[in-house]
């Protein structure tokens, strides 16, 4: 998503278009696929799409497509399990983590947001 953008400042329908529901359910449905499975760096976007699938309006769907966009970018990138090739400061064998958080970034509750990502053997491993 672009920086800066909140989701909670779009207008909510009073009654949703179905066709539009459809078509963003569809559509988060698979961004929610590539995150768990190929691309967890768009996580965070997409969890905070799936908010609105139900209430989805055409605006949401223009929200959606810099991730889209982000996706067609880094289409040939992969998640090696051993990534030998990859400068590191750590060793091969080696199991190392890193977390960041927010504190109260979600404008609507005041959430926190965290992140945290496992390596072993310099890969990702968990996230």
């Amino acid at each position: 998503m672009n920086p800066g953008t909140d989701l909670a400042l779009l207008p909510l329908p009073t009654r949703p278009n179905k066709l539009c529901v459809l078509a963003y359910s569809a559509l988060i449905g698979e961004l929610l696929f590539i995150a768990m499975n190929t691309a967890p760096q768009i996580g965070y976007a997409v969890s905070s799409l799936t908010k609105y699938m139900v209430v989805s309006i055409p605006a949401y769907l223009e929200v959606a497509k810099p991730v889209l966009r982000y996706l067609r970018g880094v289409q040939g990138d992969m998640i090696r399990w051993c990534a030998r090739d990859v400068s590191s400061t750590h060793a091969v064998g080696e199991v190392y983590d890193y977390a960041d958080a927010s504190f109260a970034n979600d404008s609507t509750n005041r959430k926190s947001t965290l992140a945290y990502f496992v390596f072993v053997n310099n890969a990702l491993f968990s996230w």
